[in-house]
C-alpha cells in the first residue's frame, strides 16, 4: 500500500483521537524546513505517494501550494483524522490574522513542518 501525504494546517492533537486508547502514547517528532526544501521533496517523491490530500481551506495558501508543488490542490475544511501510512506536512501563515482572509499569500509569508511518528 503506497503512503499518503496529508497538508495540515496545523497540528491538533485530536487528529490522535481515533488512533490512540486512553494512556497510549504516540511520540512525534517535528522538523522545520524551509518552503523551499518542502517543495523539492514533494516534487522529488511524489510518485511514492497514492494520494497527495489537501486539508487546508484557507484559498491563497492552497494556491501558493499547488504553484510550487505543480499539483492540482482543492481547499479543503474536511477533518483529518490520523492514519500510520500517512506522511504529514504542516503548512501555516507565520502571523495570521484573526477575521481577515488573507487572499494573496508568498513564500516568506508561511512556515513548513515535517511530523513524524
Amino acid at each position: 500500500m503506497k503512503r499518503r501525504l496529508v497538508i495540515l494546517p496545523s497540528l491538533p492533537l485530536n487528529i490522535f483521537s481515533d488512533y490512540l486508547d486512553y494512556n497510549e502514547e504516540i511520540t512525534l517528532r517535528v522538523i522545520r524546513v524551509r518552503l523551499e526544501g518542502a517543495v523539492s521533496y514533494v516534487r522529488r517523491f511524489k510518485h511514492i505517494y497514492g494520494e497527495i490530500k489537501c486539508f487546508i481551506r484557507h484559498e491563497g495558501t492552497v494556491k501558493l501550494l499547488s504553484e510550487l508543488l505543480g499539483i492540482e490542490l482543492r481547499p479543503s475544511s474536511e477533518v483529518y483524522r490520523f492514519d500510520e501510512d500517512d506522511d504529514i506536512m504542516v503548512v501555516t501563515l507565520k502571523r495570521p490574522v484573526r477575521g481577515v482572509e488573507v487572499e494573496k499569500v508568498s513564500p516568506e509569508d508561511v512556515d513548513v513542518f515535517f511530523v513524524f511518528t
